[in-house]
């Protein structure tokens, strides 16, 4: 009892000469005017005791001069104009601020310091955003998005964000049609202005080049009925329907297609057959009478089929089974498992359709050919599945123990579906695909 005793006289004797120490420190600090230090070895030994009434009285003391060192550093560089170092000082003092509040000591703060802070955060936010823009006319995107996080993050509410962050988002577009313009590419152009519009219709001087681009080259396209050099399969009529919606799909302002209905009528009336031969004289005279600048014409060379090909493949497999034993040491009866070899049959098979198509868009006043291409491409449709008739669920890959995931996507290939995609299905498929890219095509070529 008594060693107990004098352990704990001898623990409070030196906790009393540290906490003399600490105090002592922190007061030798301070007279050397090192008030930050002094203000942390106050704050330091509160941690440790929080109510000691001379570290109390140090930190108010010392802490007061630190907010006020910070805060007239802050004044001096808001009168020199440095807004980015008045800005960091000003948050310096804040978070010393709160650092000294969590010990419940409260400093004086002037008000009038949070006027000119907002002025100089404004300020500050206003140099990023003429440095944004200066970004986004040098084409520097990553710099100006920096920059956007930059305002986000300091003020949220600036009411140029919106600008900047839509200027970000545009104008590489805006730059892609400029771009095409020089390399004569006025489709393409158009099409990057377009997506600028739907944007920011007032985006530079975005209206004047949409305008001079459509006065310039726009086509006011009539779509031939498309011809069919093998007969059999008529396609040709489905296929013309699926090259106007391609077309439309572009929502390209410098094409405009003649309605369908006025190019049969016209056609009737010139005595072309619609299911004829259209030839580049008789398209051209029908699309004068229009009243179109071009005419589009051409023809499905070939829609090929390749029969469906089988391919057979025997696999192991393992069929878990239970079964019960007689043991001859217990002389009980006991159940086990075991797995038996057996094959199953794999089978892939595919259908492929292919489509040719030759076109000419041509211009209808000289009969030059404005862009013509052959375009063939296949559409194919796999399948991959199992066969057997064994009972599935005791199937396994594996003699032994698979994860339920595992087991269960290797069963899948057992009820997969065995039916290939029937012609007509893979025909619309390759139509869409090819008229996409007689339409992109003239996009790019035929409208310069």
């Amino acid at each position: 009892m008594r060693l107990l005793l004098l352990i704990l006289l001898v623990f409070l004797s030196t906790s009393c000469s540290v906490s003399s120490q600490s105090i002592k420190q922190a007061k030798g600090l301070e007279a050397e005017g090192d008030f930050r230090a002094s203000a942390t070895a106050y704050h330091q030994f509160l941690f440790r005791k929080p109510g000691h009434k001379d570290a109390r009285i140090g930190l108010q003391r010392t802490g007061q001069r630190v907010l006020d060192d910070l805060l007239g550093n802050f004044w001096v560089k808001y009168n020199l104009e440095d807004f980015s170092a008045a800005v960091a000082l000003y948050q310096e003092a804040q978070d010393f601020e709160r650092q000294i509040a969590s010990m419940q000591i409260r400093l004086l703060w002037p008000d009038h310091y949070k006027g000119y802070f907002s002025d100089a955060l404004g300020k500050e936010v206003d140099a990023w955003f003429a440095e944004g823009a200066k970004a986004i006319d040098a084409g520097d995107y990553t710099k100006a998005r920096n920059l956007l996080r930059n305002i986000e993050s300091k003020k949220p509410d600036y009411e140029g964000i919106r600008e900047l962050k839509l200027a970000v988002e545009v104008d590489p577009w805006y730059r892609n049609g400029l771009t095409a313009i020089q390399a004569g590419q006025a489709g393409k152009a158009m099409e990057w202005f377009s997506k600028v519009n739907e944007k920011a219709p007032e985006y530079r001087d975005l209206r004047a080049l949409m305008a001079e681009l459509s006065s310039k080259n726009k086509r006011v396209i009539a779509v031939m009925p498309f011809q069919e050099q093998k007969r059999g399969r008529r396609i040709a009529t489905e296929f013309g329907e699926q090259v106007v919606n391609a077309l439309l799909n572009l929502n390209n302002s410098l094409i405009q297609l003649i309605d369908r209905e006025n190019v049969e009528q016209i056609l009737r009336e010139q005595r072309l057959g619609l299911s004829g031969l259209i030839d580049e004289k008789s398209a051209s005279r029908a699309g004068m009478l229009l009243g179109g600048n071009a005419v589009l014409i051409g023809s499905v060379v070939n829609v090929a089929e390749e029969e469906p090909a089988l391919q057979r493949e025997t696999k192991s497999a393992f069929v878990r089974e239970r079964f019960t034993y007689h043991d001859q040491r217990t002389g009980m009866s006991r159940a086990d498992v075991r797995f038996s070899p057996v094959s199953y049959t794999e089978v892939k098979a595919q259908r492929t359709i292919t489509l040719t198509f030759k076109y000419r868009l041509m211009d209808v006043e000289s009969g030059t050919i404005l862009d013509s291409d052959v375009i063939t491409r296949s559409a194919t449709h796999q399948v991959f599945y199992a066969e057997t008739s064994l009972p599935i669920d005791q199937l396994s890959p594996v003699q032994g123990t698979l994860s339920a995931a595992e087991l269960a996507k290797w069963r899948e290939r057992f009820s997969q579906s065995s039916a290939l995609k029937p012609f007509a299905e893979l025909t619309t498929v390759v139509e869409k695909d090819v008229a996409k890219e007689v339409a992109e095509r003239i996009q790019s070529k035929g409208l310069n």
